[in-house]
């Protein structure tokens, strides 16, 4: 069951906004350290996040300040911090209060070549920025890539697939990473849209510096998987945006990098795709698309 805001952090975003907080709902996806919409005094919303007291929910929560404050001096679409204590001294916990921005990130449950295309746009625009890594934004070479996928079990359906997948993955050579900024999970639930216009991408625990396929695969595999289609709109989209043409066997290895970034069992990321407005999405369809999708990126290869 997903609990309030702690009373200690209501507090001190009170104290640092200067306002009270008259209300709260939990957003889609939402655990108990949040993300949850505040209501304020003088009918202001913010969002606010806090991190447990686990190393790895305090990296994630330094990482997402360290993107937001790169987003902000790029001007990139995204939420702008507001306030933070990333020591939880003062608010009980790490925490992190963002601006509101207006949207929804529901994924449609049809394919939109149009939108699929801006959503190559949107990540051409986060790939332009150059960036040397930090300890907060460190080097990635997947999307979520801290977590470590192949300990989790494969379901016997896909196990040879997936063995397939990576044997692939470790023949081939990585392209060459530039230094620039990657979101690190880039998926149409992590974007928001106000009719057909982006209005802000979401998220950013998982950024890093990286190789833009990083993103590309995993909006990719987004497209492929929940929608059916679309996945080759996101590169022609990327390409338009950044005038840059990347190469197919690249691609396709980017595709096969985002299949091992995700979980085996798709069971455990349907109530997700539920939350994002796909309750269309079932157990049978999923699975037989994600295969589907990374058969056809080895047909490429061979």
């Amino acid at each position: 069951m997903i609990s309030e805001p702690p009373p200690l952090v209501r507090r001190w975003v009170e104290g640092e906004l200067g306002t009270s907080v008259v209300g709260f709902a939990p957003l889609p996806q939402a655990s108990t350290s949040g993300p949850w919409r505040l209501d304020l005094a003088g009918w202001r919303t913010v969002v606010l996040g806090v991190a447990a007291d686990d190393p790895w929910e305090r990296d994630r929560l330094a990482t997402e300040v360290a993107a937001l404050e790169v987003a902000a001096a790029q001007n990139l679409a995204a939420p702008r911090a507001l306030a933070v204590d990333l020591s939880g001294a003062d608010a009980g916990q790490p925490a992190l209060v963002q601006t509101w921005l207006r949207g929804s990130s529901a994924v449609p449950a049809t394919v939109e070549p149009a939108r699929a295309r801006a959503l190559g746009h949107v990540a051409a625009a986060i790939h332009a920025v150059a960036l040397t890594p930090t300890a907060t934004l460190p080097v990635r070479r997947s999307s979520l890539a801290s977590v470590p996928f192949e300990t989790l079990e494969v379901p016997t359906a896909c196990a040879d697939l997936f063995d397939e997948v990576r044997s692939t993955v470790d023949a081939l050579p990585a392209p060459t990473p530039p230094s620039t900024l990657v979101h690190g999970d880039l998926w149409q639930g992590n974007t928001l849209w106000h009719g057909r216009a982006h209005t802000g991408t979401l998220d950013w625990d998982h950024a890093g510096v990286g190789h833009p396929l990083v993103d590309l695969g995993s909006l990719r595999w987004d497209l492929a998987v929940l929608a059916g289609g679309g996945h080759d709109d996101v590169v022609a989209g990327w390409s338009e945006a950044s005038s840059t043409t990347l190469d197919p066997e690249d691609v396709a290895r980017g595709d096969l990098v985002a299949v091992l970034a995700s979980v085996p069992d798709l069971a455990l990321w349907l109530p997700n795709f539920h939350a994002q407005g796909r309750p269309d999405l079932t157990l049978d369809l999923v699975p037989a698309r994600r295969d589907a999708f990374a058969r056809h990126v080895l047909d490429v290869l061979r």
